[in-house]
């Protein structure tokens, strides 16, 4: 979060290509799982379904699901996202780290609805997609009946 917006300003950068580089490495070799039991991973179904269907590169697809997902579970597990938003921007509340993930990734240019992506997607096409793919995190469950409003977060 910290080099992203410094490397958009200076795409040459050396230092900030590297750290991106380093934090994608490690993040994706599982050493940001150590003492952990697993991650959820529900965001990242919800991300792989919109870029199977539509070709949509998937870190353009998770910066319009992960915003989504905040809001299924916005009520469900408020101290989780609190304790998330305090630790990344310093904020008290579910809404204000939504906002803040939210003007993060805009900062970024990356989309954070379909629409903004120019995509003509089909909402009936996806909701069935997703209930085949069985879309669901390991932790945090989404039902077939949360696909709706999955759907409609990320129009």
């Amino acid at each position: 979060m910290e080099y992203g917006p410094l490397l958009l300003k200076n795409l040459e950068n050396y230092e900030y290509r590297a750290n991106i580089m380093w934090a994608a490495t490690t993040a994706l070799n599982g050493m940001t799982n150590y003492g952990r039991k697993n991650g959820d991973w529900g965001v990242h179904d919800i991300g792989h379904n919109i870029s199977y269907l539509y070709d949509t590169p998937h870190g353009a697809t998770l910066s319009i699901a992960y915003p989504a997902w905040l809001k299924l579970f916005e009520n469900r597990i408020p101290e989780k996202i609190i304790e998330l938003g305090e630790n990344l921007f310093g904020v008290k509340t579910t809404k204000e780290t939504i906002s803040h993930f939210e003007s993060f990734f805009k900062s970024l240019n990356c989309p954070l609805r379909l629409s903004e992506t120019g995509i003509e997607y089909n909402k009936k096409i996806i909701l069935k997609t997703m209930e085949l793919n069985k879309v669901s995190g390991f932790t945090h469950k989404i039902s077939v009946e949360d696909y709706n409003k999955i759907v409609e977060f990320i129009e």
